[in-house]
């Protein structure tokens, strides 16, 4: 009992120090805060997600003519942007903190290509330089959870709202996150690329094998699929088109 005791209490006290760390880090990064804020938008958005379809849907886009438009990379998915020729304005939201750290680590020859943001839902976490030099930190709206200290609130996704300052997140998922911050720009399209809810016929779930599985994938997989589906006939009442490429 001692030594539950003990954890818990490391996790509270490591949540707490994240807190203050994140604090410095979203002031230290305030006039990017201010650009991303500023009103900036794009009339069509692409979010590359890391699905094994995306090997071949994405190359698509080398044979559009794009104006007005820019990509966010959901996770992994950053991993393909060597095969969109295309120079748009590009974008990552990071909210898983073991994400975060893999994608850094993975793609650290991408990174830099795109402005990344980092929003921890959960601060327990330990830190480390990985998780130091991103472009951007947001400070969601954090409650006090028994098993975690402080982490963000997961709101229904029937409440799903444009990402904010401050955001409140909505739905299972990066996927649903990186939406918030599609929506943010006010597009006229939303374009989606390798969001596959399920293994393919290989039993693969992302197009590189390289990728960890989540934890429970199996079983989060239906979750954020429901989710998806209500978030987008939301953004389908607010006159912006949204189409899956898989």
């Amino acid at each position: 009992m001692f030594k539950f005791i003990l954890k818990k209490l490391n996790i509270y006290l490591k949540s707490f120090i994240n807190y203050i760390w994140l604090s410095i880090k979203v002031s230290q990064t305030s006039k990017k805060l201010r650009y991303l804020f500023s009103g900036i938008s794009f009339s069509n958005i692409y979010l590359i997600c890391p699905g094994p379809s995306a090997l071949e849907t994405v190359k698509e886009l080398n044979l559009l003519d794009i104006n007005n438009s820019c990509i966010i990379y959901v996770n992994h998915g950053l991993g393909l942007i060597k095969s969109i020729k295309h120079k748009l304005p590009s974008f990552i939201l990071l909210a898983d903190s073991s994400r975060a750290k893999q994608v850094s680590k993975t793609y650290s020859a991408f990174i830099k290509e795109v402005m990344t943001i980092y929003a921890p839902a959960h601060l327990h976490q330990k830190q480390t330089k990985l998780l130091n030099n991103f472009d951007l930190y947001l400070k969601p709206n954090y409650i006090f959870n028994l098993n975690y200290g402080l982490a963000s609130k997961i709101n229904p996704a029937k409440f799903f709202k444009p990402l904010s300052k401050n955001p409140s997140f909505y739905g299972f998922g990066t996927l649903a996150i990186s939406l918030q911050l599609a929506c943010l720009f006010k597009p006229k399209n939303i374009v989606i690329y390798g969001c596959d809810f399920r293994a393919n016929k290989k039993n693969q779930w992302y197009f590189d094998e390289k990728v960890p599985l989540g934890v429970e994938r199996d079983k989060n997989a239906p979750i954020i699929e429901s989710d998806i589906n209500t978030i987008k006939k939301i953004i389908e009442n607010n006159q912006i088109s949204i189409t899956f490429k898989n």
